[in-house]
């Protein structure tokens, strides 16, 4: 049987700087050579990409930014590497991150149903800019699925965490046994059939630009400037019918223009879902007649009235400045009682400082951004798609 059939993944070999020579894994063993040390967040990989014109472009990893329970075969692994191009690796002239990972394999409408190399396609149109390349990975010819070559008869072992053990120091990601104390699952017995019946996957992979974490920001201009690109970003999403549905800091990143400006993009599209069409929200506003508008606006002031102050939660309601009937009619139309409605305009006007100063005039639409003329009034409906397999759907 080839390296393929008995489960080695052929389109990575290891790199040894010393000798300058590539060789495949199984060859190497535990021997290999890393510049920065041992332990595998130090070996160099040397990963073949597809560049979409016929060949194979060779990228070699400079370090490993996320490897997560990486050592299971056929898991949800996901490994980030930081690359650069092989045949510049003496005078490398940019980096990029490089995801390979197992994406779950799903029938239905593939419009309902895109991957998130497709969604990247759908939200930058015909020039790619959040990724440079994507594909599913092949190996001798044949896609790399959990169904083909050896993999469909391979059994991860779970991992059992031991009986009354003491809690041992935190543990880090880059430790060399991370998954031993990071993958603690349940029982397979404990948990629900339907959610550890094995799921089909792909091996897929992503080369993007290398960006830095949002965390990592200049200085406030900086910080304000990326917000307002992800924010940009995410509508324009809305209009596209997609939702993210994973921002984080992780997910904010922070690129470089040639012209040495910084600008911020949402990365890491791997959990989105997307829709056919959008729903008019509008229909979830209530229709109140004259009289029970007034009879719940009294009670949306009393709320928030500073005399009388209320906990919700452990909120203080009350605020300080008064506010304009046409906010609480608002309010009353979208939220279904008034007290949530109350905690909503109270936690906004506390958070920008609005509601600090009595003196000052009253809180209008404009002071809660609810008097955008181009308001949203259509959402994408997701009442006909369907979770995939598996618990983390």
């Amino acid at each position: 049987m080839s390296a393929a059939q008995l489960g080695w993944d052929t389109t990575m070999n290891i790199y040894l700087p010393v000798s300058n020579t590539i060789r495949p894994s199984y060859k190497v063993g535990n021997k290999f050579e890393g510049v920065h040390g041992n332990g595998r967040y130090n070996i160099h990989w040397v990963i073949d990409v597809d560049d979409k014109k016929g060949k194979l472009e060779k990228y070699v990893a400079v370090s490993i930014i996320s490897a997560i329970r990486s050592a299971e075969i056929c898991a949800r692994s996901t490994v980030v590497f930081e690359v650069i191009k092989y045949n510049e690796r003496e005078n490398p002239k940019q980096t990029y991150a490089l995801k390979r990972y197992w994406r779950p394999i799903r029938g239905g409408d593939p419009e309902l149903y895109p991957t998130e190399g497709r969604i990247y396609e759908i939200l930058d149109g015909v020039d790619l800019k959040h990724i440079i390349a994507y594909a599913d990975i092949e190996i001798d010819g044949h896609l790399d699925t959990t169904f083909e070559l050896s993999r469909r008869n391979l059994v991860i072992q779970r991992y059992k965490p031991p009986v009354d053990k003491p809690a041992g120091p935190k543990i880090r990601e880059t430790d060399a046994d991370a998954e031993n104390h990071v993958d603690k699952r349940q029982d397979v017995s404990a948990l629900n059939p339907t959610t550890v019946v094995p799921i089909d996957r792909c091996h897929t992979y992503i080369l993007m630009p290398m960006g830095e974490s949002i965390r990592r920001f200049c200085d406030l201009l900086e910080v304000l400037s990326c917000f307002q690109d992800y924010v940009e970003e995410l509508q324009h999403g809305n209009n596209e019918l997609i939702i993210h549905r994973d921002v984080s800091t992780g997910n904010l990143l922070i690129f470089e223009r040639s012209d040495g400006k910084t600008f911020g993009r949402v990365m890491d599209y791997d959990h989105a879902k997307k829709a056919k069409e959008k729903i008019d929200i509008t229909s979830y506003i209530r229709d109140l007649s004259s009289s029970e508008l007034d009879i719940e606006r009294k009670a949306l002031q009393t709320i928030l009235s500073h005399e009388r102050r209320r906990k919700a939660d452990n909120v203080v309601v009350g605020l300080n400045r008064q506010v304009d009937n046409e906010v609480l009619d608002r309010a009353l139309k979208w939220f279904p009682e008034p007290i949530i409605g109350a905690l909503y305009i109270a936690a906004v006007a506390k958070s920008t400082g609005l509601g600090n100063n009595a003196s000052e005039k009253s809180i209008c639409l404009s002071d809660l951004g609810w008097d955008e003329k181009d308001g949203v009034d259509k959402w994408p409906d997701f009442a006909n798609r369907k979770h995939g397999p598996g618990e983390r759907t």
